[in-house]
């Protein structure tokens, strides 16, 4: 540990094998550099250095220092704070030297630009500075002051940000942020209810009615509310010019069905759109506010004429055999909705080996199309998790409150067919507590997802791993006899038995209620009744595999899971 802070390794020649200045965390200290393409990640909590949900980055090809959060594309939208010095032609290195001038330079200093200043020292004092990306997404320099006498003190002497409403990501999509006493809270919009009462940072829902391809789909009143001193930062789908007045912004988003929100910017006379999921709010802008909320549909206040008559008696016609068609086509829906569950488990040797099911045993699940998908999951904008053949979104159903996880298989066409029927063979015949419960699927074209109950507490994992604090010993037992419980249905309960054969921290999820399910169903094999060994690939995670199964010694029996 040399006096400086850095941790150095050396090897038996002597040269550096490797050092804590070249390896940043989420703070820089003195004589430290962040290079290009170097990263700052914040952590979970001041307790939890885990990576948290911010970054900060000295991005290589335009020389700029950004903010993002983490997870977020590298683009003009999600960063909330830069230094402004992108198309220079050289790349820059973020310094912070001990006097406390924290600056970026190139490589033969030629060029330089101060972000602070160096700070004043009183007599008898000696001051250390360090650089930190915190929690809450805030770039802060400390000073960390000492005087004769062995008293000391701690002071923030530079922020990236005036605000923590600045910082985005702060609040849920659809919400916006406000500081009260310094600290961020999340509220609403007018016309806009929270997903969650409890957790108002899961952001808000609203009905905006059914827009598709540019036009209402259905017949719905509108009404606009305004909010003064407003800001949006995401980056709008379209900008009107010449909109001198209120009533143009609120025109130009009533006559647009893709627009929920507008914002008018008095001083240049336009009116900048936004349309789902809105995002990156917040209160203390230059700007009103205009937002669209449907409400129940048109009711009509004229007197009912003879032609309005004949029109409703033509109606109720054309409805009884409507009426007559839907019942048809209905039991035709169902017929073609059995096909295709038949489609996606199939029972040949190639797909599944015997893993077939008979169809009197597998319960119904909802068909999806991919454009329910879509507007469910907001064109897949909120990725929560990704695994080894594709993505997990968050979304909503359309008139549902409830959160779903969406799961988008996204590799190789042959593998993910096959881990598409797998898990929907495992896990569409299981209903338990602490299995996590598939909706629905969509099989259309190209496109495989599988719908899920959204688990609001995320895994085991990010509560052992990257969580604010330890989980109790309680905790950890509820969690163990949950799974434990899960897996007894799985091996014992079911007329064909289900080996998991992926238990690990990660596939185990955690709802509102904590009640810990079993997820990921994508690698399961089906015994038959009278089976309880079989031979098969090595299937699982390196770390939770049973001997037996990873040396390929013996068959594979249920007791690979308890293993795991």
């Amino acid at each position: 540990m040399r006096d400086d802070g850095n941790f150095v390794l050396f090897g038996a020649d002597g040269t550096v094998v490797w050092q804590t200045f070249e390896s940043p965390t989420d703070t820089l200290v003195a004589g430290q550099d962040l290079v290009p393409a170097a990263q700052l990640f914040s952590g979970v909590s001041d307790t939890n250095k885990a990576v948290g949900k911010y970054q900060l980055t000295n991005q290589q090809q335009d020389s700029n220092l950004v903010l993002y959060p983490v997870g977020t594309p590298n683009d003009a939208a999600s960063s909330y704070w830069n230094t402004g010095t992108f198309d220079l032609g050289f790349t820059l290195i973020l310094r912070l030297d001990t006097s406390g001038l924290l600056y970026q330079v190139n490589n033969d200093g030629s060029f330089t630009k101060n972000l602070t200043q160096p700070g004043a020292l009183k007599a008898g004092e000696q001051a250390n500075y360090r650089l930190t990306l915190d929690p809450d997404g805030v770039l802060r320099l400390y000073r960390h002051a000492f005087v004769s006498g062995g008293a000391s003190n701690t002071t923030v002497a530079w922020s990236a940000l005036t605000g923590r409403c600045l910082v985005h990501g702060v609040c849920g999509y659809k919400s916006y942020c406000v500081l009260d006493q310094d600290r961020p809270s999340c509220l609403c919009p007018h016309g806009f209810d929270f997903v969650n009462a409890s957790n108002s940072a899961l952001g808000c829902t609203v009905n905006s009615g059914d827009c598709k391809g540019g036009q209402q789909q259905d017949t719905v009143d509108f009404s606009v509310k305004f909010m003064s001193n407003m800001e949006w930062a995401d980056i709008p789908y379209e900008v009107v010019g010449k909109a001198t007045s209120a009533a143009d912004c609120m025109t130009a988003c009533m006559a647009d069905c893709l627009c929920v929100a507008v914002l008018q910017d008095a001083d240049k006379g336009t009116c900048s759109k936004q349309q789902l999921p809105l995002r990156y709010g917040r209160r203390g802008g230059r700007y009103t506010l205009f937002v669209k909320t449907a409400g129940a549909a048109t009711n009509g206040s004229k007197p009912i004429g003879r032609t309005t008559i004949i029109m409703l008696v033509c109606i109720g016609i054309l409805a009884f055999v409507a009426l007559s068609a839907f019942t048809a086509s209905g039991w035709l829906l169902h017929v073609k909705r059995r096909a295709v569950l038949r489609n996606v488990a199939p029972a040949n040797a190639e797909a599944g080996g015997g893993e077939g099911l008979e169809e009197e045993e597998v319960a119904p699940l909802r068909s999806y199309s991919y454009q329910e998908m879509e507007r469910a999951t907001y064109c897949f904008r909120d990725p929560v998790g990704r695994g080894a053949f594709g993505t997990v979104f968050k979304g909503a159903l359309r008139n549902c409150e409830k959160a779903i996880a969406v799961k988008r298989l996204e590799k190789l066409v042959e593998d993910g067919e096959r881990e598409f029927q797998r898990e929907v063979r495992a896990i569409r015949r299981t209903s338990h507590r602490n299995l996590v419960r598939l909706l629905g699927f969509c099989h259309e074209g190209a496109h495989r997802l599988l719908v899920y109950e959204f688990m609001s507490n995320g895994s085991v994992a990010d509560l052992l791993f990257r969580g604010a604090s330890t989980p109790s010993w309680s905790d950890c037992l509820g969690i163990a006899l949950d799974v434990a419980r899960g897996l007894h249905y799985l091996h014992d309960e079911l007329s064909s038995r289900v080996t998991h054969c992926d238990v690990k921290p990660q596939n185990i999820l955690i709802d509102a209620a904590g009640t810990a399910k079993i997820a990921d169903f994508r690698l399961a094999k089906l015994l038959q009744p009278n089976q309880t060994r079989t031979f098969t690939g090595v299937r699982g995670t390196r770390g939770y595999l049973a001997p037996e199964w990873y040396r390929g010694t013996g068959p594979v029996t249920a007791k690979v899971d308890v293993y795991s």
